[in-house]
């Protein structure tokens, strides 16, 4: 069996897999990153490499930082 799908059911499904992948980056930046260390003394966003201070979030891109040691 053929499905056709019509001009306006592909723009709704356009439109979903924007709003799936926008939240699926939320939850991503919601959820707890360990520091990336480029050098062994600088902690550095796992997410974008912006170096960090001892905050909860990166300044730049919002990413959630865990400071937990392992």
């Amino acid at each position: 069996m053929l499905a056709i799908q019509t001009d306006k059911e592909i723009i709704y499904q356009d439109e979903i897999n924007h709003y799936v992948n926008t939240l699926q980056e939320l939850i991503d930046k919601a959820t707890p990153t360990k520091p990336y260390y480029k050098e062994a003394d600088e902690p550095l966003c796992a997410y974008c490499h912006n170096p960090l201070d001892a905050e909860e979030h990166c300044e730049i891109c919002d990413q959630r930082i865990d400071w937990s040691f392992e």
